[in-house]
């Protein structure tokens, strides 16, 4: 659990860099003022404090509590500066010269609004004893409890401390300004409640927690908020928690900052848990963004996929690749649709032209194989298709096609041993080295169409 420091941090750091002149004001907690400067000279520093239940801490004894404390660095009550309650005095030239003294002193300066909220505090630790030394009365009645001192240091807040026999009793009323500060409020204060059922934490204050009706100790106090976000906690404090003076001080210095802790823990809650709401609301979003939104009644739009022609021929395309060898539709520049007439099957109109070219193209062939002179005709009819078939205009009608020969299996590996026996593939592709890339492309797929007619 983080607590607040007890101190002032701004008259701590200023003190401890020993400034050579200034003028800041500055406010504390519960709506404390502040003024430190130096009015005449450079090295006498004067510091004043304004607290709105000035009246009420100087009826207790806060000029005993603060004069034991600062001695001649208090001024007197008709010299304080105008406008402020208190004022302290500081010489530079004076100032303890060892650093430990040194930071003593200014550790004292920055506790004077803890010095100044100290003495009812101590007024009624004073009281227990007196009312613990009394004897008890012959009647059988209860020895009556100490005077119910109330300290009104914030709007609608304040703080109740009465002295009995053998407690002190020291009551917080607070005000939620919003519902989720009371909602969290009420689960901080049960836990101070629940905690103390710890063994480790037996010696703890006793803390009661009442939401809305007030403790007997003050319900007939005139001046008490009547309203629905007003929370009431009592801490009951033995004489264990004050009797040694050090324990003493640390409890007055604990339970002056309750108020202001319990409500920045509150303020922390809240923040912890909009930064996990943001958190969670920027994955949803990211999920959202993910997702596909499908609109009822929006017409479902598709893609056409158009068949790319694959230059090494219909066996070592995909299945998705190839096209039909009829198709000639889906082919779109000429020299595509020239290409891609190679795969037709023979028509029967030619010219004479293509035919010499492709006779020319396959006596190589001829001459490693006598065999295939029907093939060689085959591929000739094939290759005037395809002169046939470019030289036509695109929206003609087609001729009717017939299927190529049928080659057996003892030809098909005849063939394949042959080509096997070549050194030079350029002979089995019945063309020269010198020839271009197209002319390679044409005779590789005339002379794999002898293999693999189909």
């Amino acid at each position: 659990m983080i607590l607040l420091e007890h101190g002032n941090a701004i008259i701590q750091k200023t003190l401890t860099d020993k400034p050579s002149a200034l003028d800041v004001q500055f406010v504390d907690f519960d709506g404390v003022r502040y003024h430190m400067w130096t009015p005449e000279k450079k090295t006498v520093i004067l510091l004043s404090m304004n607290i709105r239940c000035w009246d009420e801490l100087a009826k207790y004894g806060a000029w005993d509590v603060l004069g034991k404390e600062y001695g001649a660095y208090l001024k007197p009550p008709a010299a304080a500066e105008p406008g402020y309650n208190v004022s302290l005095e500081l010489d530079i030239e004076q100032a303890p010269n060892d650093a430990e003294g040194r930071d003593a002193l200014v550790k004292s300066f920055s506790l004077l609004r803890r010095h100044a909220l100290a003495a009812p505090f101590v007024k009624a630790f004073q009281t227990q004893k007196q009312l613990d030394s009394l004897p008890d009365p012959t009647d059988g009645s209860a020895i009556p409890d100490g005077e119910l001192m109330a300290i009104h240091y914030r709007d609608q807040e304040a703080i109740y401390v009465q002295a009995s026999h053998d407690r002190v009793t020291v009551i917080f009323s607070t005000v939620f300004q919003e519902e989720t500060d009371r909602i969290f409020g009420k689960v901080f204060l049960r836990e101070f409640v629940d905690a103390r059922r710890l063994p480790t934490i037996q010696t703890a204050p006793q803390v009661l927690y009442s939401d809305r009706d007030p403790p007997p100790q003050i319900r007939d106090d005139p001046a008490l908020p009547k309203a629905e976000d007003v929370g009431y906690v009592t801490f009951i404090l033995f004489p264990r928690h004050f009797t040694n003076p050090m324990t003493a001080e640390a409890t007055i210095s604990h339970i002056q900052l309750f108020r202001d802790n319990l409500h920045y823990h509150i303020k922390c809650s809240k923040v912890y848990m909009h930064t996990r709401m943001r958190a969670g609301v920027a994955e949803f979003l990211k999920v959202l963004n993910r997702a596909k939104v499908e609109v009822a009644g929006e017409p479902v739009r598709k893609t056409v996929t158009y068949v790319k022609y694959t230059p090494l021929g219909p066996h070592f395309a995909t299945t998705q690749d190839k096209v039909a060898p009829t198709d000639l539709s889906r082919v779109n520049s000429p020299r595509e649709r020239s290409e891609s007439s190679l795969f037709d099957t023979p028509s029967t109109s030619s010219t004479p032209s293509t035919s010499a070219s492709s006779s020319r193209e396959s006596s190589s062939w001829d001459s490693s194989d006598s065999s295939d002179a029907s093939t060689s005709s085959s591929s000739s009819r094939q290759s005037s298709t395809t002169s046939s078939v470019s030289s036509c205009p695109a929206n003609s009608p087609r001729t009717a096609q017939t299927e190529p020969e049928h080659v057996n299996e003892s030809n098909r590996y005849a063939i394949i041993e042959d080509v096997l026996k070549h050194e030079n593939l350029y002979d089995v592709l019945g063309t020269t080295k010198t020839a271009d890339l197209q002319s390679l492309r044409r005779a590789y797929i005339t002379r794999s169409k002898r293999c693999h007619p189909e």
